[in-house]
Formats: structure tokens, C-alpha cells, sequence
């Protein structure tokens, strides 16, 4: 299972006052169950912004079965682990008509009472382990150093995904830490859970269910046409590609154990000063998992992706190279420092686990050439009979918009 780790506030008014403090927040959140994103949106906006685009996307790599942490003042409180409604198959919803439509500024038809337009999309889960006993950020971190890598960019988010190994571990200090602190001072009086908001939700679900599906369409039709069939924005297209990988809902894309995006693919340094993957995830293998293999050892492959909204070509006239030329290289080429990272971060080194993939509004022949002849790493296989081998394991994959839905087609 992955997992959620949420940073919650303190809500204030304009003058800056506390008018309900993040304690109370979290007792609402977790005797009911759900979490929504506050996204505040200027009147007139017309277009979602990235960073909205961003957190959608982050609901769409949501599924049944993960865990959901919260934070607030270096202090980690868990577990819930997110759930399918009554009358649903989902955990993530839009939570009023229309909650999809930037310019939407009225809410008709909530999930349940008390949605304000700024309670966009809403996730549900139920606790899975309540503890009274929180656990500090280092503690955390200190525990198992090298199982923690989102944690350690959270900064400046308000929701961040956790790998499998990440979340058992952060699950597996939050466990401990409250066995070693028995009779010591609580941190928090956990709440009694109360699913009678989630009972009202599946109702309203199953009388109006197009109001509140949470499907990429709903999303991606706020998008204008670019050019002929392409989506005039790069955030836009990785939700599509998250989702898909998500739900294994497209033949072009595998269904992943795990995915997310924008995950981090730099040593520690500031975090402003990091390079991220656009989509990152791996699968495992059914029949290690079958035999209660740990996640971290049964994965059987990684996949890095990298996405322009743009077509990507090389043929030009003349012999100076333009600047367009150089930057479309620069795709694959960055995709390839990606595909290194993965490999040494993760894969112990062994390339033939990695999956490189860019998704572009199509490739030309000079540039399908250029990823064959240039993306290519050598490595030996093997130890004490080494043998080199050559890795080109990449893939090339358009992607079209008719101005409602998107179609993956492979290319290479």
C-alpha cells in the first residue's frame, strides 16, 4: 500500500486571527473521515492553475487501500487508510456539481453539508490505527534513513505520496514509538469514528452520480485544444497519464502497483533547487507478492516518464541547429538522467528494470532516430562471467484530445 502524508494549518481570518486551530481540524477530519484540499480561487479565473492541476493529480494516483498521515507542528498523526463509499467503487470525488468548472462560485448539490466553492475534491477513509501518541518529523526520518525520500521534500506542499516502503515504515515508527511511550502524557484524544457523513455521501453519489465522479474527462475538458489535437497544458496531461496508470484503463499504459509525480531525483539540497520526474511508479511481481514478499523486493520494474504537450521533431533546414532543436533533445536527454537516477537510486544499478517513456502530441523521424541511436546505456551483466549488455528499453507514445477525451497511441 502507498500512502498520503497531508500538512494541516491552523485556519485564519484575513487579520491573520486563529479561528480554528489544526488540532480541532484533524479531530473533524478523522471522526468523520474524509479530507478535502482548500483551493482558493480568484474570482474570474477562467483556467485551473498548475499548482491546482498538480493536487488534482494527486487525487487521481489515489486507491482504495492506501494510507492517509497527518501533520502539523513537526508532529505525524495516522493511520487512516482510504475507502470506497456505499453505492461507489471510488475514494475520491468531486464534492458538488459543477466542483470541476474553475469558474463555478456557487455550491448546488454538496456531497454532504457544509461544502464551501472552495472545497473542490474530497477523498474518504476510515482508521485503520488511531494513535494517541504522535511522533516527531526527525524521529521519522532517523528511524529508517533510508526508506524516507518524499518526506523529505515536503516542503512548501500540502499533500505529498509515499512509496510502499516509505509508508511501512513511517507506519512501523508511529507503531513503536506509541508501545515505548504507554503512560506518558497523550498528544491527542483520539476521536470515535462517525461514517454518517460518508453514508450521506453515497446517497447523494447514487441519486447524481456524473455531479461527483472524479473520471480525468471531467477534468480535461476545462482544457483548450493546442494545435490540432494536443492540450495546451503539461500539468494537464500528467493527470491523464497518472490516472491511466493508476487504473490500467488504456492498453498503451500498464496498471502500476504504485505512481505519482513530481517525485524528486536529486541528491539532498534546498528544495527549490531540485529536478522531479514528471511520473514515476513501478509493478510488481504477482508471484513474489503471492508469497508475502516484502514490495520493496518483489518490484520487478520502474518507469520514468517524461511529458511535453507539444509535438517533438528534429528536422530543420540548414546546418545551425535551432534553439527549438536543442530543446526537444533536451527532452530525451533529460529523460535519460532520469532513467540514470532510477537505476542508481533505486534499481541497485541494474538498468534492465528501468522503463523510460515519453508522451508528446507526436515524434518525427529524426527524433524517433535520435532516442534509438542516443538513448542507449551499457553496462555488464552478470559478475563473475560479466558480459556487456546495451540498455534501450525506451518508449515514445502520442497523445491526442478531441476536447474531451485523450487517446495514447505508442509510437516506438
Amino acid at each position: 500500500m502507498a500512502g498520503f502524508f497531508i500538512v494541516l494549518g491552523d485556519k485564519k481570518d484575513d487579520n491573520g486571527r486563529v479561528i480554528e486551530s489544526a488540532m480541532s481540524i484533524l479531530d473533524e477530519l478523522c471522526t468523520y473521515g474524509y479530507y478535502i484540499t482548500n483551493l482558493h480561487i480568484n474570482n474570474g479565473t477562467q483556467i485551473w492553475a498548475k499548482t491546482k492541476v498538480s493536487t488534482f493529480t494527486d487525487y487521481y494516483s489515489m486507491r482504495t487501500g492506501d494510507y492517509i498521515f497527518f501533520i502539523f507542528n513537526r508532529k505525524i498523526y495516522g493511520v487512516g487508510e482510504l475507502t470506497s463509499i456505499e453505492h461507489t467503487d471510488d475514494c475520491k470525488f468531486w464534492t458538488y456539481e459543477n466542483a470541476n468548472i474553475p469558474t463555478t462560485s456557487t455550491v448546488s448539490f454538496p456531497i454532504f453539508d457544509g461544502i464551501n466553492p472552495e472545497n473542490r475534491c474530497i477523498c474518504f477513509f476510515k482508521p485503520l490505527e488511531y494513535f494517541s501518541y504522535a511522533i516527531d518529523m526527525d524521529e521519522a526520518l532517523t528511524a529508517y534513513p533510508n526508506s524516507f525520500k518524499s518526506l523529505r521534500v515536503i516542503q512548501g506542499r500540502s499533500l505529498i505520496k509515499m512509496d510502499d516502503e516509505e509508508t511501512q515504515a513511517l507506519y512501523a515508527t508511529i507503531t513503536k514509538s506509541n508501545r515505548a511511550c504507554k503512560g506518558q502524557t497523550v498528544d491527542w484524544n483520539t476521536p470515535t469514528f462517525d461514517n454518517s457523513k460518508q453514508i450521506v455521501a453515497g446517497n447523494n453519489i447514487a441519486k447524481n452520480p456524473n455531479y461527483y465522479s472524479f473520471t480525468i474527462e471531467s477534468l480535461l475538458t476545462n482544457f483548450k485544444i493546442r494545435g490540432l489535437d494536443g492540450i495546451n497544458e503539461d500539468m494537464a496531461i500528467e493527470a491523464a497519464v497518472v490516472e491511466r496508470l493508476n487504473t490500467g484503463s488504456s492498453a498503451v499504459f500498464d496498471k502500476l502497483t504504485y505512481v505519482s509525480h513530481q517525485v524528486s531525483a536529486s541528491p539532498a539540497k534546498p528544495v527549490e533547487y531540485m529536478e522531479w520526474m514528471d511520473v514515476f511508479g513501478y509493478k510488481t511481481t504477482s508471484s513474489l507478492m503471492s508469497k508475502a514478499i516484502s514490495i520493496s523486493f518483489a518490484i520487478e520494474q520502474y518507469y520514468v516518464i517524461e511529458i511535453k504537450r507539444d509535438p517533438l521533431g528534429l528536422k530543420h533546414k540548414g546546418n545551425k541547429e535551432p534553439q527549438w532543436v536543442k530543446s526537444n533533445k533536451a527532452v530525451a536527454n533529460r529523460l535519460m538522467k532520469f532513467v540514470d537516477w532510477t537505476a542508481q537510486n533505486y534499481a541497485s544499478g541494474k538498468y534492465p528494470m528501468v522503463k523510460g517513456i515519453i508522451v508528446a502530441n507526436g515524434f518525427d523521424d529524426d527524433f524517433i532516430e535520435y532516442c534509438k541511436g542516443m538513448c542507449i546505456r551499457n553496462y555488464n551483466s552478470g559478475y563473475r562471467d560479466a558480459t556487456p549488455s546495451a540498455w534501450n528499453d525506451i518508449e515514445l507514445i502520442k497523445y491526442t484530445f478531441d476536447g474531451q477525451t485523450i487517446t495514447f497511441t505508442k509510437v516506438l
